[in-house]
């Protein structure tokens, strides 16, 4: 991940998407070294807002934007490997 907002996220990937596709996102907000009001370690729905061929990369296929839409629960101790 390399942008990331209250509304929304920016991730590379070597996985195509499709606009609009529904994607479930843990996201450890300790991990990341923020002061945005993201909550901490929640699951997060999120959608496909668009997607770019990166054709100069080295590390990833496709440039994704995900637009935020819900934040569901806190992750427990007993779920491990949620994706």
């Amino acid at each position: 991940m390399y942008n990331f907002s209250e509304t929304g996220l920016y991730l590379e990937t070597g996985y195509p998407t499709r606009k609009l596709q529904k994607l479930y996102l843990l996201l450890d907000v300790k991990k990341m070294n923020t002061d945005k009001n993201l909550r901490k370690n929640r699951i997060y729905t999120g959608e496909v807002a668009w997607q770019r061929n990166l054709v100069h990369s080295l590390t990833a296929d496709y440039g994704i934007g995900i637009r935020l839409l819900t934040c569901d629960r806190t992750k427990t101790h007993r779920e491990t490997n949620v994706f």
